[in-house]
């Protein structure tokens, strides 16, 4: 009869034995679990590149016209979280700032790029401000405003500039060959940096 007893008490403490292995190895994986969502940047939902297209509205001279328009906007992290860069490519990837506001959604905020496209000649974009936010399907949707100023030789040039832009990522199946390739002889921006070297109208 005592030799049974042992036998249930060396049962029971190694069932024991199992159970705290098994509760210890719950706690490390709930605890690396933890440690991982610490560590996700919530940037990772919007940082990606968008072929996007839409109209940019330019003022010139007190006259509005509307253009298409097609690029290719990367949105990248840029110093701590949860600042933000939005690079259009056909401006040599130089573009505003923003800040996260949601998990899929940014503020653009006030910045400037120049450029110098030949000698004698500079552009600057001074963006105002703006907005972002990807939809459910990864379709970045993008507006801004920016003063376009120039002066190339026949007298400064001052153009209000803003876009309504929407794209899904380059990554996409749907975007593929040339698309995938915006030229940037035929975005928006590069029609407006040639009107100023032009002088205006």
């Amino acid at each position: 009869m005592m030799r049974s007893y042992g036998w249930i008490v060396i049962g029971s403490i190694l069932l024991g034995a199992c159970g705290g292995a098994e509760d210890a190895t719950n706690v490390e994986v709930s605890e690396t679990s933890a440690l991982s969502a610490q560590k996700m940047d919530p940037r990772d939902w919007v940082t990606g590149e968008y072929f996007v297209t839409g109209l940019m509205y330019f003022t010139e001279n007190g006259q509005t016209d509307a253009m298409e328009t097609e690029d290719i906007f990367a949105i990248l992290p840029e110093g701590p979280s949860p600042r933000l860069k939005v690079a259009p490519l056909s401006f040599d990837m130089c573009g505003p700032p923003a800040v996260m506001v949601g998990p899929r959604s940014f503020l653009v905020l006030p910045g400037a790029c120049t450029a110098s496209p030949e000698p004698g000649c500079s552009i600057t974009m001074n963006y105002t401000l703006g907005w972002g936010s990807l939809d459910t399907n990864d379709v970045l949707s993008l507006a801004l405003h920016a003063v376009l100023t120039g002066e190339c030789g026949r007298g400064p040039v001052v153009i209000d500039v803003y876009s309504e832009l929407s794209g899904p990522p380059v990554e996409d199946p749907a975007v593929s060959g040339p698309r995938a390739q915006a030229d940037s002889t035929k975005t928006g921006t590069a029609a407006l940096l040639q009107r100023v070297k032009a002088g205006g109208r």
